[in-house]
């Protein structure tokens, strides 16, 4: 098995990119998990003034854990978010425009009795409210974000409504709408249906951010395959209850993606025809996320005039 650079050869990196500025325009560490808190924060001091555009850090241990620690469920007391401070922090004094984070743990599940650890995500989002946020692109596909970290990301962007440079985000494999003890809406009335009822007030800002002030998000491409999107959600208490793909498809419409990723969501026949119905006459891509050929787009399409399941739901909210 290839070994993994260490802490020393990042420094390495660093220090090419300091001696000579305009070297390089990518870096692609990605799979380097030993590079450690030490090894990103070092690179991290290097980029500002530097001509990186690109930097991908895709299965590091940016924040001290590795997708080996989750899956072991050790070492989470080496969770440190001092690298991604730093990185954050110097965000805008750097040329990024694409920044690849998937698979880095930025988030702590909350496995062996410990509650999720999201200050990783909010320093990320906290840099995304900026101004002078250069990122185009920004990749945090495998990293257990869950309800609330998805709910703080979506905030940040809709303070940036408009304003924001991103234009590609990918969420798939975030465990967006996962159905937990905690995300469940249990109590006295829970029928077997409820078991599939979850908070959703992620997916409910993600949406609200995407139909803001009728389309002035720059959002043009976005990710959430992997996740479990065959749901039903009731983000407040005084919100009906309504399936994820509806909530989605209200948002597309007046959002101005031309490409969603839906892949592997575990979408119900009824969802893909919510989503058929919206997205076949705006011509967007989505669809070929849900069927293969003309004969089936054309075939969920008819399901949904016939079905009439599609339930609007921001556009009474977001008015």
């Amino acid at each position: 098995m290839t070994q993994s650079l260490l802490c020393g050869d990042a420094s390495v990196v660093a220090a090419f990119v300091e001696r000579d500025r305009t070297a390089l325009t990518s870096i692609d560490l990605s799979g380097n998990f030993a590079l450690g808190v030490a090894g990103v924060a070092r690179l991290a001091q290097a980029l500002p003034n530097s001509s990186v555009q690109s930097l991908n850090l895709s299965g590091c241990a940016v924040c001290g854990m590795c997708c080996r620690d989750v899956q072991r469920q050790k070492n989470f007391h080496e969770f440190k978010i001092d690298a991604l401070l730093e990185l954050t922090d110097a965000l805008p004094e750097t040329s990024l425009t694409s920044l690849d984070l998937s698979n880095c743990v930025i988030a702590r599940p909350p496995l062996l009795g410990r509650q999720s650890d999201l200050r990783a995500v909010e320093a990320l989002g906290a840099a995304l409210k900026r101004d002078d946020c250069p990122l185009v692109t920004l990749k945090l596909g495998g990293n257990a974000l869950g309800d609330q970290g998805l709910k703080i990301l979506a905030e940040a962007l809709q303070e940036q409504h408009g304003h924001s440079a991103l234009t590609e985000l990918d969420l798939s494999s975030t465990q967006m709408l996962t159905l937990t003890v905690d995300g469940a809406i249990m109590g006295p009335e829970t029928t077997s249906d409820d078991v599939r009822l979850v908070e959703g007030r992620g997916l409910h800002e993600l949406a609200v951010m995407l139909s803001l002030q009728g389309g002035t998000c720059n959002l043009s491409s976005l990710s959430l395959a992997g996740n479990e999107l065959g749901v039903r959600v009731k983000p407040f208490a005084d919100a009906p209850v309504v399936r994820a793909a509806s909530m989605l498809a209200d948002a597309l419409i007046s959002s101005r993606l031309r490409s969603v990723d839906l892949r592997r969501t575990r979408l119900s026949l009824e969802d893909e025809s919510v989503l058929a119905l919206v997205c076949i006459p705006l011509n967007s891509t989505l669809i070929s996320s849900i069927g293969t050929t003309k004969t089936q787009r054309a075939l969920l399409y008819r399901i949904a005039l016939n079905r009439h399941c599609w339930t609007p739901y921001l556009s009474s909210r977001c008015a």
